[in-house]
């Protein structure tokens, strides 16, 4: 493997006084926290690492690498800062982030108020670059044409269900099945798929406009919030930009920059995933979940839900084991 790209994993471990960063199984030091991090490293190099901990205080990691690494992650609990090279960022749960980094600086501000669940795929470049040429797209991506000059590139979006789902069955997986590290190897494979398909492939403005500034940024994610707390009667994407005072073009650019999708391809999903809370709490019929999360016309509702889950809304049910785990 990469000395590079391990070098990261050793940095960041050590931060938490894990001696031995090659262990597949490791305790946080009792004096930082209570919890392990797993971690396996799959036949095409690919490293997974499953952590699971509770601190006893808040606790900050810094450390600088010269490797190079292309990282999906998904929070599933917990919440931390991140600062890399200058720029901040906040990992919520529900949330998927697409990281390529190389000759870095970061930062982690952890937060001890909820438990830490979080996991990650690191692919090594040249892994990356050998799955990305043996697409057919014609895109010709590859991991510096992605960064470019620059320590970090960062995409994100949240956790569909459909995704939950995918990740639900790595961690419930025992490690004692037969083929555990095949069947591993091959979820984990279709998370990336599935992703690189989002974020890299299915629109290359994502890849292929300029970063925009730390103001735009801050535009784009006032815009978010005022988008989804709209719901019920969501601005036009012009009076959005008005409100904002960011251009439409721009606005859009950012959507897909920051978040991986078009503002209202997010309000949907958003919305959908709204609908399966208030469904699952049994405080509300479905009609009402429609009206609540935005959608006027039952029957319209219910066709997207299931185009989306694959059930009726009446057909979802309480006891669901990951979103339980997920909040």
């Amino acid at each position: 493997m990469d000395g590079g790209f391990r070098d990261i994993f050793h940095q960041f471990f050590s931060r938490f006084q894990m001696k031995d960063s090659e262990m597949e199984k490791m305790s946080m030091d009792q004096s930082i926290g209570v919890g392990t991090f797993h971690q396996m490293t799959t036949y095409s190099g690919i490293k997974i690492i499953l952590t699971d901990y509770s601190l006893h205080k808040g606790y900050e990691v810094h450390f600088s690498s010269k490797g190079s690494m292309v990282e999906l992650s998904f929070c599933l609990r917990g919440r931390r800062g991140v600062e890399v090279t200058g720029l901040s960022y906040e990992v919520t749960p529900g949330n998927c982030y697409l990281q390529f980094m190389q000759d870095f600086d970061v930062s982690f501000t952890f937060d001890h108020r909820a438990p830490v669940y979080w996991l990650a795929i690191a692919v090594p470049v040249q892994v990356f670059n050998y799955m990305m040429s043996n697409e057919k797209s014609g895109s010709n991506i590859d991991f510096d044409s992605i960064i470019g000059n620059g320590p970090f590139r960062l995409f994100q979006q949240s956790i569909d269900s459909r995704m939950k789902y995918l990740i639900n069955q790595i961690l419930q997986y025992s490690p004692n099945s037969p083929m555990y590290h095949l069947y591993i190897e091959s979820k984990v494979l279709e998370l990336l798929s599935v992703y690189f398909q989002s974020f890299l492939l299915d629109d290359r403005i994502s890849i292929e406009q300029s970063k925009l500034s730390k103001r735009d940024v801050e535009k784009v994610r006032k815009a978010k919030e005022i988008l989804l707390n709209s719901m019920e009667a969501p601005p036009s994407i012009i009076e959005l930009s008005r409100l904002v005072q960011l251009n439409d073009y721009k606005l859009k650019i950012g959507f897909k920059e920051l978040y991986g999708t078009t503002a209202y391809k997010l309000l949907r999903h958003h919305r959908l995933e709204k609908a399966v809370e208030l469904l699952q709490s049994g405080k509300m019929n479905v009609s009402q979940v429609a009206v609540y999360v935005g959608y006027g016309n039952l029957s319209y509702f219910s066709e997207v839900f299931k185009k989306t889950y694959g059930i009726n809304p009446s057909e979802l049910l309480r006891d669901d084991l990951l979103i339980a785990k997920m909040t």
